[in-house]
């Protein structure tokens, strides 16, 4: 029996290569249409993995709107926001995500906001991650909006979490922008 997550990784990783570029851009122009990531000095962004949505584009834009980026990097167990001066800091890691060469660590402010990777959300901001929970610890004290990019087909009316699973306030997929 194949398991949740092992589900929306196999249909994820059918998308083509024009799927995703086409329904990332479209999540990126709902995304830069928010009117907090407008006036946000800083964005919290993942770094895009495999099929997962692109925020390599995001991320340039928002250096040249002369925004403050913060990455995730995973320090002794425990994932911090490093800096981002511009993407030539970025290398392949050790899975193959992009992460930042230099890492020169900084706090979000108030006004950051957050945009969140996972494998399957629902309508009410559960998420289902991958596993290690490092985004849940990270997240769990900062009041700051928290945005998950995702597929359509990745949004599901429920799904089970944790008590220690912490809840997105926006949803952008390629269709829609939902409110959790």
């Amino acid at each position: 029996m194949v398991n949740i997550r092992d589900f929306f990784k196999q249909k994820r990783n059918k998308l083509s290569l024009s799927q995703i570029l086409d329904f990332s851009q479209k999540i990126e122009d709902f995304f830069w249409n928010l009117e907090a990531v407008q006036k946000a000095p800083q964005i919290f962004m993942y770094l895009s993995f495999k099929q997962e949505p692109h925020t390599l584009k995001i991320i340039e834009k928002a250096l040249k709107l002369k925004k403050e980026v913060l990455v995730p990097v995973v320090k002794q167990g425990e994932m911090q926001s490093a800096f981002l001066k511009n993407t030539k800091q970025l290398k392949k890691g050790a899975f193959g995500i992009l992460e930042p060469c230099e890492t020169l660590l900084k706090n979000p402010d108030q006004q950051c906001v957050f945009v969140i990777p996972g494998l399957v959300f629902d309508r009410q901001g559960n998420r289902m991650g991958y596993g290690k929970g490092f985004y849940d610890r990270f997240l769990e004290k900062k009041p700051q909006l928290k945005i998950a990019f995702a597929y359509s087909f990745q949004v599901l009316g429920q799904i089970l979490s944790q008590p220690h699973d912490v809840l997105m306030d926006k949803i952008i997929t390629e269709k829609e922008i939902i409110l959790c």
